[in-house]
């Protein structure tokens, strides 16, 4: 990083220090994820590590990583989700953008049925991960310095709430007989337009 910085620029003091670089790799690892198959979630480890202490830097840079929730919303939750779901499916894509999905059940019915699992398992993680995120946050933020936690739960984080978990459990289409039309349209109307 440093090397590139230094042969694009004459100012020495935008380069990194040791420590900076430090920090940053602290940051990027304490973002990796595990999945808990028993909250069908994730979470990252990091986190939980006591015998590794992480700077704050890097537990807020965590936090914020996966918590696009509690401090932004439902509907950002949602667009996040949908995104996430054409990242990990790129085949889905061309089938939108050539608006060949009306027709599928018809012209493909097996493709069709592959897609809407597909969606109706991102549906059910986006529920779980929501749950998830309630109940593993007072134990993520619980070595934060006392006086911050009231500020982390009630203005960072002010989405991460009981309120918040059962609209989601109440809104996302998570019955096993949704159409793919209905599970689109959830996602579509995180979408920013």
């Amino acid at each position: 990083m440093n090397q590139e910085l230094k042969e694009n620029s004459l100012d020495e003091s935008v380069l990194f220090t040791d420590t900076d670089i430090s920090i940053l790799k602290e940051a990027i690892q304490a973002t990796i994820c595990n999945y808990d198959p028993s909250e069908q979630s994730i979470y990252q480890p990091a986190l939980y590590n006591k015998n590794q202490d992480i700077s704050l830097v890097a537990k807020i840079i965590a936090l914020a990583d996966i918590g696009s929730l509690g401090m932004e919303g439902i509907d950002t939750y949602k667009q996040e989700g949908g995104l996430l779901f054409l990242e990990e499916n790129p085949d889905f894509i061309p089938l939108v953008l050539k608006q060949e999905i009306t027709n599928l059940a018809v012209d493909n019915p097996e493709l069709y049925e592959n897609i809407r699992q597909r969606l109706l398992k991102r549906a059910g993680f986006h529920v779980n991960f929501a749950k998830s995120r309630l109940k593993r946050f007072p134990q993520e933020i619980a070595s934060f310095p006392p006086a911050t936690i009231p500020i982390l739960t009630s203005e960072i984080f002010r989405y991460l709430n009981i309120e918040t978990i059962e609209k989601i459990e109440l809104t996302t289409p998570t019955d096993e007989k949704t159409p793919l039309s209905k599970l689109i349209a959830f996602f579509q109307s995180g979408a920013v337009n």
